[in-house]
């Protein structure tokens, strides 16, 4: 229902309004561009107050699974074992993180260039109280358009969970995301003002791309339509039992309180370990 919701609703309109930045991004970009990200296997500090927290990882994480990976539109196990390959390299202001205290948030596992403008991910204002990352993993290239066709990374102290940036020829907007109606936060003159450092994510098939959830993010938008293919989930850090869900008017959140039966009270819902989820 969410990524019908995604496909057929929000990304169209979402596109439409976005269609200066795609057809003019190479131009906005040039000033601002500071090259590729190449694997690094950097440890990245996942708690939610960090900013601009990412690592590209390389291919042992993935040797053999790719062809699972293809495969699975759920977490299951092969997710799992990456997952717990990938703990290593995740900390939360230098201690580390076990894997009973992880709750995994939905898979994506398409191809094309889901959103081509710079956001971080709406999920992250549902769990609003969390600590949590990404795993984003390149399966099949887009041999038209390869080596592009992966997504951009902006840098800049402005980010924070749950937002977007709508990039017009007269003006940068920040918003909240999640709904078709989207709320201006903060209106800047240009780019110039947020001072942003611009990245191509020059991953190869297999390589594990992680970042935190303060990072802006965006299709790379050369094709609209691109049939490059990668699997991407977040996995949120359960400190506590329970899980507090805000923001509930947002249409991930509303999702959950559709599909599950879930405590609210006090303008907020939790999850708990009475819920027995391992995936929503």
């Amino acid at each position: 229902m969410y990524y019908s919701f995604l496909n057929n609703i929000f990304i169209p309109i979402s596109s439409y309004k976005t269609r200066y930045f795609t057809e003019n991004y190479e131009e906005i970009f040039k000033p601002f561009y500071n090259g590729t990200i190449e694997v690094t296997n950097n440890k990245i500090n996942i708690n939610r107050q960090s900013k601009n927290e990412y690592s590209l990882l390389d291919s042992s994480i993935t040797n053999g699974l790719i062809e699972d990976l293809k495969n699975s539109h759920t977490v299951d196990n092969t997710m799992k074992n990456i997952v717990k390959k990938t703990l290593k390299y995740v900390h939360i202001d230098g201690q580390p993180l076990q894997y009973d205290d992880l709750l995994f948030v939905d898979v994506l596992n398409v191809p094309g260039n889901y959103f081509p403008f710079f956001h971080t991910d709406i999920e992250w204002k549902t769990f609003c109280d969390n600590d949590g990352f990404q795993l984003w993993i390149l399966l099949e290239e887009d041999k038209d358009i390869a080596p592009r066709g992966n997504m951009f990374i902006m840098e800049t102290d402005i980010v924070e969970p749950g937002i977007g940036l709508k990039i017009t020829k007269d003006s940068v907007i920040k918003t909240s995301s999640g709904s078709i109606f989207e709320k201006t936060l903060t209106e800047y003159d240009s780019l110039s003002d947020i001072n942003p450092k611009i990245k191509y994510l020059n991953a190869k098939v297999g390589e594990v791309f992680i970042m935190n959830q303060n990072v802006l993010h965006c299709s790379d938008p050369i094709i609209y339509n691109s049939k490059r293919r990668a699997i991407n989930l977040r996995v949120v850090y359960k400190s506590k039992k329970n899980v507090k869900i805000c923001n509930l008017n947002n249409t991930y959140s509303l999702l959950l309180r559709s599909k599950y039966d879930i405590n609210c009270q006090n303008g907020y819902c939790t999850l708990d370990e009475t819920n027995k989820l391992t995936e929503v």
